[in-house]
């Protein structure tokens, strides 16, 4: 195996992986030798995202599923396998948020959403991925959080806070219960980071502030190095954040 491609033969699956940090990653993985699978609701972002990476000499496919649609997510995994018979790494970055974040403001409908999309979506994916995994006795997943999961932060939201909190215990829990079968979970919690989401915030940065925040290329690295560890070596949390 080529030392510049430690992935090789290999399959990733990434949700959100049509932009944002999903897509930072996909791009990281692909690189290093992973055969990338996108996951997403948008056709189109994710045929033009796998397009790229592939005109780029790189492997990459992609199904479309929504992830907190539970029987859409059970059948896409089942087609990778049947297609690939494997999955050796799930990175969970499907994320979404709402305008309406605070209290004050906050309806129903804005909770079920971020936590059907944020939390329900994440335990539809490992849920479908363990068994292949166990079969493997392998394998990495890897769940995008963020600093306000940590501690609540009013800009971000109390659902989305909730949510990400969540995606923390969820980590945790693989952990605790899989290890035995030779499966590692990592959190990643980022800190402000330039992705789509961002355009929701009823708030946006300040323009001088734009050039100090995380890229996604920047958790892709991240995500890379995290996946090319021995098998024996598990982080399970991990926090990134602008310097400034």
């Amino acid at each position: 195996m080529a030392t510049d491609r430690p992935l090789a033969g290999k399959v990733a699956v990434i949700t959100g992986g049509g932009s944002g940090i999903g897509l930072g990653a996909a791009q990281a993985l692909a690189q290093i030798g992973a055969h990338v699978v996108l996951m997403g609701r948008t056709k189109e972002t994710l045929e033009e995202a796998s397009t790229a990476i592939k005109s780029d000499g790189y492997s990459a496919s992609y199904r479309q599923a929504d992830v907190s649609d539970r029987p859409a997510v059970a059948a896409a995994v089942a087609s990778i396998i049947e297609d690939h018979g494997r999955i050796d790494i799930l990175v969970n970055s499907a994320g979404w948020n709402t305008r309406e974040r605070n209290w004050h403001d906050i309806t129903d409908e804005a909770w079920d959403l971020v936590i059907a999309v944020n939390l329900d979506g994440i335990f539809n994916l490992i849920k479908a991925v363990l068994p292949i995994m166990r079969r493997q006795q392998d394998g990495l997943i890897i769940n995008i959080a963020s600093l306000a999961g940590i501690r609540a932060v009013p800009i971000a939201g109390l659902h989305y806070s909730a949510s990400k909190a969540g995606v923390i215990s969820l980590t945790q829990s693989v952990n605790e219960e899989e290890w035995m079968n030779g499966i590692r979970a990592t959190v990643i919690s980022p800190g402000e980071t330039l992705t789509p989401l961002m355009k929701r915030r009823p708030i946006q940065p300040p323009p001088e502030r734009i050039p100090h925040i995380l890229r996604p290329e920047d958790i892709g690295q991240v995500i890379a190095t995290l996946a090319t560890l021995p098998p024996r070596a598990l982080v399970e949390e991990l926090v990134i954040r602008p310097r400034w």
